[in-house]
């Protein structure tokens, strides 16, 4: 189905709503150094590093890239999705972590202008994707690095007003939720990593 043709065929069908959630993809992969594993009482501690937003979909350099605002409201989010896989009690216990998560996350969007006509009316918009990268450094309570995790989402973000009928104009916004994707897919290759159920599998060859 062409991009207009799906314009029209939402905008139809949400004349009230005007905006919908759609799907984010997630993939997760490791990088291992060295052999992990999770005792009972084994805490876990987790750091925003990073957290900006570029306009491109694929930067080239950190110069097309800007903090965003309010980095506390995401690391909540990191800490949500951790206690979700690990249990909140290993991230809330006192004492020492033998585990530090050094995580840097990254929103990038790029896209182009969009539109055209057909029988029920006509639109303008702009397609876009936007993918969330977090990439974790695993260290451990003296600081060696044990490891590295990305983890990252992707889908489509874009907007566009259509005039059904030439009259009636309906405003269409695309939000897939990368961030929210991008964490869950965060926590559950963390928790692998960590738990290390095939620790002689992942070590590097001597």
């Amino acid at each position: 189905m062409s991009s207009l043709a799906r314009w029209i065929g939402t905008g139809t069908a949400l004349l009230a709503a005007g905006c919908y959630s759609v799907g984010a993809t997630p993939l997760a992969s490791d990088e291992r150094l060295a052999r992990t594993g999770l005792g009972p009482g084994d805490r876990v501690a987790s750091r925003l590093i990073s957290y900006e937003r570029c306009e491109t979909a694929d930067p080239a350099d950190h110069g097309a890239c800007e903090s965003l605002p309010e980095p506390e409201r995401f690391a909540a989010r990191l800490e949500r999705c951790l206690a979700r896989r690990l249990g909140e009690a290993r991230l809330q216990s006192g004492g020492a972590p033998r585990y530090l998560l050094e995580v840097r996350a990254r929103n990038a969007e790029g896209g182009f202008p969009t539109g055209g006509a057909s029988g029920l009316g006509w639109m303008i918009g702009r397609e876009a994707q936007r993918t969330t990268d977090l990439e974790v450094e695993v260290r451990d309570a003296r600081g060696a690095k044990l490891g590295r995790i990305e983890a990252k989402a992707y889908g489509a973000s874009g907007w566009g007003v259509l005039f059904l009928l030439n009259l009636f104009p309906v405003p269409l916004i695309e939000n897939a939720r990368t961030e929210a994707a991008a964490c869950k897919a965060m926590a559950g290759a963390v928790a692998t990593f960590l738990e290390d159920p095939e620790p002689q599998k992942w070590l590097p060859e001597s």
